[in-house]
């Protein structure tokens, strides 16, 4: 998930002041006088990609939620009807080819095992990794390209998860998530 950046302002003493040495024409050097107080943050891309990373996350989370919004509220309210799948599954792209598809199965506890399969799932998304500056699977495309995750061949006592891997190239490392099972009972 999204780890903040504290960001420092730089402070010198005195502020704002600078050395303007000529070297030749019409250019000159340029720098800061004075002690440096406090060094700020780098303004590098890795940290502004750090934001682009949490807002590509804050979107998947409300995405996530706009789905649960859609869903019968009467089934909502009645929590008799929900509940979340306590095992967490990990998608690994380092295990996958581009756009391949693969599976697992999730079966339910004995005591929420549902007496139809007229139930629905919804992937709810725990955690995402994707790759960074530095490491050797970064593409500096910036672009996340996450996993499609989707439920079918319903039972009463389980379902089979599908991960449909992006077919780009992507920064996508792994995503990490849990299910909410509505209806059924």
């Amino acid at each position: 998930m999204y780890n903040p950046t504290k960001w420092e302002d730089h402070v010198s003493d005195p502020q704002n002041e600078f050395i303007l040495e000529k070297i030749e024409g019409n250019r000159y050097k340029i720098t800061p006088c004075g002690e440096i107080v406090q060094k700020g943050t780098l303004l590098s891309a890795e940290n502004f990609n750090k934001n682009e990373r949490g807002t590509a996350e804050t979107v998947i989370a409300l995405c996530t939620l706009l789905q649960m919004a859609n869903l019968n509220k009467d089934e909502l309210l009645n929590l008799s009807n929900l509940f979340i799948v306590s095992k967490e599954y990990t998608v690994d792209t380092s295990s996958f080819s581009v756009s391949i598809a693969a599976y697992s199965k999730c079966e339910f506890p004995a005591a929420y095992t549902r007496k139809n399969t007229d139930y629905t799932v919804i992937p709810v998304i725990t955690n995402v990794e994707v790759y960074s500056l530095g490491d050797s699977k970064y593409t500096g495309l910036d672009q996340v390209g996450l996993p499609v995750v989707y439920a079918d061949e319903k039972t009463t006592t389980g379902f089979r998860i599908n991960y449909l891997c992006p077919d780009r190239e992507s920064d996508f490392k792994s995503m990490s998530f849990k299910f909410l099972v509505i209806g059924g009972v």
